[in-house]
């Protein structure tokens, strides 16, 4: 559920920016990827192919923009 929102979230608003299309991949891993999770554990998850250092996009992003990326995706 958490991995299809995210992709759901960052495809539309690529798609919104950009007429390119995007394919947006979400990989959840670490303690509750593999079930050894408890109560206080965290959720690691890494978004692939939305803003990284080769893209066009990265370039044009303020460091203020990425940190908002982040709390919109928290």
């Amino acid at each position: 559920m958490i991995r299809d929102k995210i992709k759901e979230m960052y495809t539309e608003k690529y798609r919104l920016r950009d007429s390119r299309s995007c394919e947006v991949k979400v990989e959840i891993y670490g303690s509750m990827a593999t079930g050894l999770a408890i109560d206080s554990s965290d959720l690691d998850i890494l978004v692939h192919d939305f803003i990284n250092q080769d893209s066009p996009r990265f370039q044009h992003l303020s460091r203020m923009e990425l940190i908002e990326e982040m709390q919109e995706l928290h």
